[in-house]
């Protein structure tokens, strides 16, 4: 083999074998715009892991919020049923007393009418004594 063929594929060997022995130093040891890259998704992610637990604190305390409104609505609706069955009741109950009392000076009436004439029979008696 001549020379020449010789040298040019010990020097294709060479250049492969750096070439490999570089690329596998690259790849232990990142380049500094590699690592500068890798910082700052790594702070990214930081940032959205805090974010994220921030939103799920506020996503409880919202929930929490919802179920004492809740809560507090379903009080007041059978607070409102509560009142409006005892205004029912304070209805029925006035409706009775009025009817009670437009019956009862058709009942007394004639009674009322009997003592009056007693009443005014005595004060007619003492009067025509008197002259």
């Amino acid at each position: 083999m001549p020379v020449g063929i010789q040298l040019l594929i010990a020097f294709a060997v060479g250049g492969l074998l750096g070439f490999f022995f570089g690329w596998l130093k690259g790849r232990g040891n990142p380049s500094g715009s590699d690592a500068r890259l890798e910082k700052e998704l790594r702070n990214q992610i930081e940032q959205r892991d805090s974010q994220l637990t921030e939103l799920r604190g506020q996503l409880t305390e919202t929930g929490n919020a919802r179920a004492a409104a809740e809560a507090s609505r379903a009080a007041a609706e059978k607070m409102v049923v509560e009142q409006r069955e005892l205004q029912d009741k304070a209805l029925v109950d006035l409706r009775e007393h009025s009817r009670i009392e437009r019956r009862c000076p058709q009942q007394n009436a004639p009674e009322f009418l009997r003592l009056a004439e007693q009443t005014l029979g005595k004060f007619s008696k003492r009067g025509r004594r008197r002259h």
